[in-house]
């Protein structure tokens, strides 16, 4: 977040999960554990305080798990909802 401060109004927020793809998979996504619901819950609670004052503010939430060749991430995409329809982007 840098120099922002923790979202203090609703937002929506969109994850995506990027694991290392194994030398044997053909499938693109990824569909072995950790389980997606696991993944999502650790990464919201760890950003209360930081990304939003608390994650019960999070209006709504898209999430995937994804293989990758290049180095495994997290890309975590907030954007803010405010009451003249205009949005923050905080990536």
């Amino acid at each position: 977040m840098g120099k922002n401060k923790p979202f203090e109004v609703p937002v929506d927020v969109s994850i995506a999960f990027y694991f290392a793809k194994p030398a044997k998979s053909k499938f693109k996504y990824h569909g072995v554990k950790p389980d997606l619901d696991n993944c999502i819950k650790l990464l919201l609670d760890s950003a209360n305080n930081i990304c939003w004052r608390d994650d019960c503010l999070i209006r709504s939430l898209r999430a995937s798990k994804v293989y990758t060749d290049e180095e495994p991430k997290t890309v975590l995409i907030i954007r803010e909802i405010d009451e003249d329809l205009q949005s923050r982007d905080i990536r």
